[in-house]
């Protein structure tokens, strides 16, 4: 705490002071004034600074005292003498240079501050007493004047000159110190306070002294020596205070003129009084040197005048060359706010080389001049003069240095830049040419430097005495300019390694290049052997010398250091050289495997040396005083090995990412290499933060404005930036990483724990980024603050605080999406949909207040800038939400019209209130996007292709392109769904695909434009840059997109044909369809065709091209044989296609032979395809050099090996087959027990168990090689898998066929009940049989390789084809098995009524009724509870869920009708075999009423099932509308079941002999009209269906039976009105039946036109008519 004004203030921490809060001490400042002595506060006892860290009291210190009681101890209130002065002074000196060099933070550097400043106030307290004396006595020694007054006068002026040096010293010292603390923090308040103190102290003491001048001026006579002297002294103060405020106002104008907007009225004119002060201040300075120089230039040398006038011209010498360096500065401050192409940048280059010409020109001189006074001392030198002027030469030489090395560093700087836009030019251009000439001419100037000062240094170590100071500081300076022309040499060489990568087009001067290349290569050998071989020359010359073992040991060092470097040097051109040959060489070559290894190898050498030279250097700071030469010297070097620890670190994570990706997918190689580089990441962050933290503490406790810290602080934004790059680069693979595990998700059974997981994961990947967004944007809102609003600065910090926003505003909606899409798995009354509701509604607020926020902010800064380039970015942020707004109602406008039209059913009144509006508000908003685009067009035309405008424009144009391609991609995905939701066949159908052709069209032109602008843009900038890689992104994408157009269209294509060969085999010969669907077919195989011959030709002549067995070769053979494949593989199948189409003519006719002419041509191309593709591979297995392409030899001999393998292996074998089955076929019209059938028979069986042998032996092979491969998603298993199916498919075809044939002899000559039709039939069940197993062990093997897939990859797609054909098959099989069994239930049920009622027979056949019947139950009912649990599993009301109740109540409704089949059957063996009132009798009606009450009590348990998941569902639900279907079933079973039984026992009554003819006829009509309600839904149905399609034909089928169930009615009536003899009855349901029946057989008749005869709804209509006819003929009589 601090005391000031009589009151205690305590210091509190300011909010912008990040350091420690620390206390205040009291003022140690002294003053002759009576209020200044009591004053307190201002500065603590770290010399004002109460911010420091270890500015309170010490260990040691005297409790209780103030630090102000414990200096007044140290300093008593007498003077100090002449020799103590002298000695405080060097002392201060001394200090200052320590508290230059200390960390402000440190004890060091608060204990320097605090001995500074006790001296400097002891030396303040002594100049005030002393003059305080001097005046007094001044004062009373009369008269005025005098010569004992002059002699006081003198003493007293000199004290004067001293306090007024303290005075501007002191202040120079706290301003120096207050620019180490940060703006406006306490420390700095502190500093400022105590700066203006003494400022206003230095004023009123200049006041002071000019006052004493003229009171002592008035009593003196105006003659006299001392008035003069006076009048001289009042003269020189009052000149000192006018340039004092000039210059003063010169320091304004040059801080306050960056306050105003460049260009402005304000800054113009602050511009133009800055150099009037200046030219003010310069006119003067330059006179006042001209002067003194002119005066020097005519004295003796080493006179007291001469010294005299050297004191004056150095001194206005040095304020000159100080206005320069400040106006000089200026100037490069001012120019970098500049355009480099603009006149003023030009024109204030133009005057900053002027000027550091003169600065040069003018120290060269001062030096000079210096030199010839310090000659003057050289015979005395331990004087003060010689030591004085030694440093005033010393200071301008280094000054003259320190010139000519920013020249060089311009040099160097001006050669960097050059060659950074060097690659954006055309190599052979005249730009580029002129650019590197500039690179050339200043990389020569600069070498010059580097090799005449090396020979300079080289001449002076010869001169001086060997191993002495001077010999060393020469020897260090000609080392360093050795280690610069060697380092300055490699820089070159890359200059030209890279250019000479350019010029292979151009070989002459790709060969100058590389020439001078090899000269520049030995020249930089040379230079690095002529130091080494000096180094060690001058090792043995220090070795025998004495008084030289301080330089013997440092150079010893440097000789060691060039061995050691030697070593890691040569791994590490190892291993780059190696590593470039892995990336090279193709993977498992013995090349690649040896580079491999060697890489390995030197990368192990390199980063262990490394690592070891660094932490070297660390353990040699343990030993070493913090803050000393040494130390820092140490820790220089500890980080230069460290940066070389994390460039290792980076290459080697780069080298395993680039050897992933030249690695095929899923490969476990590059699993490997991938988790390899990602490891050296971490590893390489890791090592970064230590290395940043190193850095960033090396670059704090360098000197503000010093050397070092120049150079460390280019370390630390280097490094930062490479920092924060990586760390970007984190970001984005850990959203990247959310987005991924984002996709899975949904593949996840919910609520398992997978999906737990990957939920949990997608959050903390999305959290982390989220909390950095967040943690930026306070962090630059912050900064927003500390600036002037509208300065430079603050638009800086404005833009990026816009941009947190946005990404924080974007960022959170990808979570609310997320989350919106998380709650679509639940019910609105669920628990979780409620809690996913309130995180919605949550982060909706937040968005909605930061959106409020962000507008809050652009008002708020909207009146506070003033500039008017801050409030027009103000205004456009302004603008471009209101934009946005308008934006997001129209897309939402768009998106709710698409949304509802697809999710409402066509013609409803959603439907027709959105499906109008739909074309409108597309059109709006490609409109909205279209202006967009085109003003940034307009805005990119104004620019040059290459300027930063242009590049923004070009990136906002291509921007909005992509959001116009996207909507005109979703205009496709609508059309095509919109296409799918209509009928067939009617004008709005194909006005729709009229619309989808259209889309897909504009679709395709946006494509290839976007494209062709991209290629466009390639041409305008330079390769591999930031803004082509990126453009390159966007070109792979835009290729992609096409290229899956073309495969779609493709498809497309494909598909239409195969349509039209399978509707072609099913229409009428001759028809205009069946004519269509040739044509189309002949079209496709011909466009197909050809394309497969050119490509095969094609890529073959590319291999006659290309030398055999490279890279390029094998690239073409693999697309000359998947083309030629493809090829073989059409012809097959257009000869499968010619084999079916004959077969529409008659054999031997002319269309028959012509179509067999047909096949054989094309059978004769498929063998000539064959055949060049067998001797092509035989051709180049002989021509592959095997020793240099050992790989591709191996596989194009593999290739070729295999295909006479198989031809021997399978083909033979299945040729032989069907030699064997034409044998037998030409015999089945024989009788079945002649030889010679039964010998072609018993041959084709057993060829074909060899063929079948053959292919179990393949698929044994195929597997055991898949066992090899650990990896199931490797590309060798791949390859046997596929394999193994395959003949597993080849098995089963063989099968097929096989069974066919026992089928065709089953059905054809024999006996049914012979031993013989037993034996085949039997055989015919094996084959069913053997193929059921087959099919289930496909599917098991297929199951497993699906779940080792992505569901989203095109293999798990191929395969699951498969999968869903061996479950197709294996349903197949159980269905012919079930249909196969009651075939056989049927043959017994048949014969069961033939038997007498009780005997062996009648019961073995009931035994064999009952137990298929009960095997058949207990299967349905099994399903079903089956069925039933998935139910309660799944979540309710989802797809899953709406599968399994389907089941369920397809078990259970069949459970139900084969319950009333048992009735039925019991009651008929109740008619058949008893009588009425016998015990069987009563017997078999006690199980009829058993079966029923237990049919009755099974549909009230289905139906409260039923009830119970109706209840619990939302009845606007896809689920609540299926259960619903089921309610109505079974709930309203029951009055129908009461009409049809009333009717039923009326009808009991009518036929006993007591009819109701009255309520029958009311009862049949009741029940009627249910079946008319019925026909008529489903009439309905069928005309919204196309006709002869398989919905057409379900529906079709349900109506018939339904109308046909009525007209059977009015038959059951008539029959019974006809044998009781009513005639009126018989005659009203005979009218009605002939009513139904012409209707019912007219819509039969007539729904037969447009049919193809051949086709089975023609032929099933037709019958169905037929039979009508025949059993409803009575109703014609």
């Amino acid at each position: 705490s601090g005391s000031e004004g009589g009151k205690t203030v305590y210091n509190k921490s300011d909010r912008h002071d990040t350091h420690t809060r620390t206390s205040d001490r009291h003022d140690t400042h002294t003053s002759t004034d009576r209020h200044d002595r009591h004053r307190k506060g201002g500065s603590n006892g770290n010399g004002g600074v109460s911010g420091d860290r270890h500015s309170g009291s010490h260990k040691g210190s005297g409790a209780g005292k103030s630090t102000k009681a414990k200096l007044r101890a140290r300093a008593p209130r007498k003077t100090i003498n002449k020799a103590d002065r002298r000695a405080y002074r060097k002392r201060a000196r001394k200090l200052y240079k320590k508290i230059s060099g200390s960390r402000i933070k440190s004890r060091r550097y608060a204990r320097y501050v605090q001995r500074y400043l006790l001296r400097q106030k002891r030396l303040y307290r002594s100049y005030g007493l002393k003059a305080h004396e001097y005046r007094k006595r001044l004062d009373a020694t009369k008269p005025y004047g005098s010569k004992e007054w002059r002699r006081l006068y003198s003493k007293w002026y000199h004290y004067i000159r001293y306090q007024i040096h303290w005075y501007q010293r002191y202040m120079h010292f706290q301003r120096i110190r207050r620019r180490r603390f940060k703006y406006h923090s306490q420390t700095w308040w502190v500093l400022t306070k105590d700066i203006n103190r003494y400022a206003l102290r230095y004023k009123y003491f200049l006041k002071f002294y000019r006052s004493r001048i003229a009171y002592w001026r008035r009593g003196m006579n105006q003659q006299s020596k001392a008035y003069r002297r006076l009048q001289r002294a009042r003269h020189r103060a009052k000149r000192a205070r006018v340039w004092r405020r000039r210059r003063a106002r010169y320091r304004y104008w040059t801080r306050h003129v960056w306050k105003y907007r460049r260009h402005s009225s304000k800054y113009t004119s602050a511009i133009e009084h800055l150099n009037a002060r200046y030219k003010q201040i310069l006119a003067r300075y330059e006179a006042k040197n001209t002067y003194w120089t002119g005066r020097v230039d005519k004295q003796t040398a080493c006179t007291r005048s001469f010294y005299r006038d050297n004191r004056w011209m150095g001194y206005y010498r040095r304020r000159l060359l100080r206005l320069y360096r400040n106006y000089n500065n200026f100037l490069g401050r001012r120019r970098r706010r500049l355009k480099r192409t603009t006149q003023e940048y030009q024109q204030v280059s133009k005057d900053k080389i002027e000027l550091m010409r003169k600065l040069t020109g003018l120290y060269k001189n001062q030096t000079r001049r210096y030199k010839t006074v310090w000659a003057c001392y050289k015979g005395n030198r331990k004087s003060r003069g010689y030591r004085k002027w030694r440093r005033y030469v010393r200071r301008s030489s280094r000054w003259t240095q320190r010139l000519r090395a920013g020249r060089r560093a311009r040099q160097k700087r001006h050669a960097y830049r050059n060659r950074r836009k060097l690659w954006k030019y055309r190599v052979m251009g005249k730009r580029y040419q002129a650019r590197f000439a500039r690179i050339e001419a200043r990389w020569q100037r600069v070498m010059a430097v580097y090799k005449r000062y090396q020979a300079y240094y080289a001449g002076k170590m010869s001169q001086r005495r060997l191993g002495g100071r001077w010999w060393r500081v020469a020897y260090y300076r000609w080392r360093r300019y050795s280690w610069r022309g060697y380092k300055w040499y490699s820089w070159y060489i890359r200059l030209l390694r890279r250019r000479r990568r350019y010029l292979k087009r151009f070989p002459d001067e790709y060969n100058k290049v590389s020439a001078q290349i090899v000269q520049l290569q030995k020249d930089r050998s040379a230079w690095y052997a002529a130091y080494k071989g000096a180094v060690s020359a001058w090792v043995t010359k220090l070795q025998a010398a004495r008084g030289s073992g301080r330089a013997y040991r440092r150079v010893a060092k440097s000789q060691k250091r060039n061995a050691s470097r030697g070593a890691w040097r040569q791994s590490w051109k190892d291993w780059r050289t190696n590593q470039r040959i892995v990336l090279r060489s193709r993977w498992g070559t013995s090349t690649h495997r040896v580079a491999l290894y060697r890489t390995y190898k030197a990368m192990r050498a390199c980063m262990v040396s490394w690592r070891h030279t660094a932490r070297k250097y660390r353990h040699k700071l343990r030993g070493l005083k913090r803050g000393s030469r040494r130390y820092w010297h140490y820790y220089k070097y500890m980080l230069w090995w460290q940066r070389y620890v994390l460039f290792g670190y980076r290459r080697i994570g780069r080298f395993f990412r680039v050897y992933a990706h030249r690695m095929r997918r899923g490969s476990a190689r590059r699993a490997w290499a991938v988790r390899t580089a990602a490891a050296y990441q971490v590893l390489m962050m890791r090592y970064f933060k230590y290395f940043r933290k190193n850095l960033k503490y090396r670059y704090r406790v360098s000197r503000r404005g010093g050397r070092a810290r120049r150079y460390w602080r280019r370390w630390r934004s280097k490094y930062r930036r490479y920092y924060r790059r990586y760390r970007k680069g984190w970001r984005a693979r850990r959203k990247a990483r959310a987005k991924r595990y984002r996709r899975r998700i949904w593949r996840k059974r919910w609520g398992g724990k997978a999906q737990r997981k990957y939920e949990a994961r997608v959050w903390r990947y999305w959290y982390r980024i989220w909390r950095y967004y967040v943690r930026r944007q306070h962090y630059y809102k912050k900064k927003l603050y500390r600036y002037r609003a509208g300065t430079h600065r603050w638009r800086i910090w404005f833009h990026r605080f816009r941009t947190s926003w946005a990404r924080m505003l974007r960022w959170a909606n990808w979570q609310i999406r997320f989350q919106k899409k998380m709650q679509r798995r639940f019910r609105s009354n669920q628990g979780r949909y409620k809690v996913y509701q309130s995180k919605i509604d949550r982060w909706n607020a937040w968005r909605r207040k930061l959106v409020d926020k962000w507008n809050g902010y652009l008002a708020y800064w909207a009146n506070e800038v003033k500039s008017k380039r801050a409030k027009k970015m103000i205004a456009r942020q302004t603008r471009r939400a209101g934009r946005y707004t308008n934006f997001r109602s129209l897309w939402k406008a768009y998106y709710y019209d698409r949304y509802y039209v697809l999710r409402s059913k066509v013609g409803d009144a959603r439907y027709n209130q959105y499906q109008p509006k739909m074309a409108g508000d597309r059109k709006a908003l490609l409109d909205w996007y279209k202006r967009r685009r085109d003003a940034y067009k307009a805005r990119m035309d104004k620019y040059g292709a290459r300027t930063r405008h242009y590049r923004r424009y070009f990136k906002l144009f291509m921007y909005y392109n992509w959001r116009i391609i996207r909507i005109l991609r979703y205009d496709v995905r609508y059309h095509f769904r919109w296409l799918r939701m209509l009928r067939r066949h009617t004008d709005q159908y194909r006005a729709a695909k009229a619309s989808l052709r259209v889309s897909r069209g504009e679709l395709k032109a946006a494509y290839h434009a976007n494209y062709a602008a991209i290629r466009h843009r390639y041409s305008q900038i330079r390769r591999n840059g930031r803004e082509w890689k990126r453009w390159a992104r966007w070109r792979r994408w835009y290729r992609h997109r096409m290229a899956r157009r073309r495969a779609r269209k493709y498809r497309r294509t494909y598909t239409r044909s195969a349509y039209w060969y399978h509707r072609f085999h099913k229409l009428r010969a001759g028809s205009t369809r069946w004519s269509h669907a040739l044509k189309r077919m002949q079209w496709y195989y011909t466009r197909t065709r050809d394309s497969y011959k050119r490509w095969t030709a094609h890529w073959k002549g590319k291999l006659g091209v290309r030398r055999a067995g490279s890279r390029r070769w094998w690239y073409a053979f693999r697309r000359y044989r998947a083309y030629n494949r493809h090829l073989i593989h059409l012809y097959y199948w257009w000869m499968k296609f010619d084999a079916r189409y004959r077969r529409f003519y008659k054999a031997g006719s002319a269309e028959y032979n012509a179509v067999n002419a047909d096949r054989e041509a094309t059978r004769q191309e498929k063998d000539a395809a064959v055949k060049d593709y067998i001797a092509t591979m035989q051709l180049y297995v002989g021509k592959i050099d095997q020793s240099k392409y050992a790989r591709v030899y191996g596989k194009v001999n593999s290739f070729y090996m295999r295909y006479q393998k198989r031809y021997s292996t399978y083909r033979n074998p299945v040729k032989e087959l069907r030699v064997a089955e034409h044998a037998w076929w030409a015999l089945r019209a024989t009788a079945q027990t002649d030889a010679g059938y039964l010998s072609a028979w018993n041959n084709m069986i057993a060829k074909r168990e060899a063929v079948l042998k053959a292919y179990d032996g393949a698929d044994a092979n195929y597997r055991n090689k898949m066992a090899q491969y650990k990896n199931h998603r490797s590309r060798g298993y791949r390859y046997w898998f596929r394999r193994s199916i395959l003949y597993r498919y080849y098995k089963w075809r063989e099968m097929h066929r096989g069974a066919w044939f026992v089928r065709y002899r089953l059905r054809h000559g024999l006996t049914r009940g012979s031993q013989a039709y037993v034996n085949i039939e039997n055989m015919w069940r094996n084959e069913w049989g053997r193929m059921a197993l087959l099919y289930k062990n496909m599917k098991i093997r297929l199951r497993g390789r699906l779940h080792e897939l992505s569901r989203r990859s095109r293999e798990y797609q191929y395969w699951y084809r498969w999968y869903r054909w061996a479950v197709y098959k294996t349903r197949r099989y159980y269905r012919w098995k079930t249909a196969y069994a009651r075939r056989r239930l049927a043959r017994w049920r048949t014969a069961f009524w033939s038997y007498k009622y009780g005997d062996a027979q009648y019961v073995r056949r009931l035994r064999h009724v009952w137990s298929y019947w009960l095997r058949r139950w207990k299967n349905y009912i099994a399903r079903m509870n089956r069925w039933r649990a998935a139910v309660r599993r799944h979540k309710l009301g989802h797809r899953a869920w709406r599968y399994s109740f389907r089941r369920s109540m397809r078990y259970a409704a069949r459970g139900l009708k084969w319950i009333g089949w048992w009735i039925r059957f019991t009651r008929r063996r109740q008619r058949v075999f008893t009588k009425q009132g016998d015990g069987n009798y009563e017997r078999l009606e006690k199980e009829v009423a058993a079966w029923s009450a237990f049919r009755t009590k099974y549909v009230g348990v289905v139906s409260a099932r039923v009830k119970y998941w109706r209840g619990r569902l939302h009845s606007g639900s896809r689920a609540y509308r299926l259960v619903n279907i089921y309610y109505k079933t079974y709930s309203g079973r029951e009055t129908w079941r009461s009409v049809y039984r009333t009717l039923r026992a009326e009808e009991y009554k009518a036929w006993r002999g007591s009819p109701d003819w009255a309520k029958i006829k009311e009862y049949r009509a009741k029940l009627v009209a249910f079946f008319d309600e019925h026909a008529k839904k489903w009439d309905d149905y069928v005309a919204k269906q196309p006709k002869a399609s398989r919905k057409y034909i379900y529906g079709y089928r349900h109506m018939f039976w339904w109308k046909y169930y009525g007209l059977r009615e009015y038959k059951r009536g008539w029959k019974i009105a006809t044998a009781k003899k009513d005639q009126a009855t018989a005659d009203s349901d005979k009218a009605e039946a002939k009513k139904r029946y012409e209707e019912l057989a007219g819509r039969l008749t007539k729904d037969q036109d447009g049919l193809v005869h051949s086709s089975w709804l023609y032929r099933a209509l037709r019958g169905t008519v037929y039979w009508l006819g025949k059993y409803y003929a009575w109703t014609q009589k």
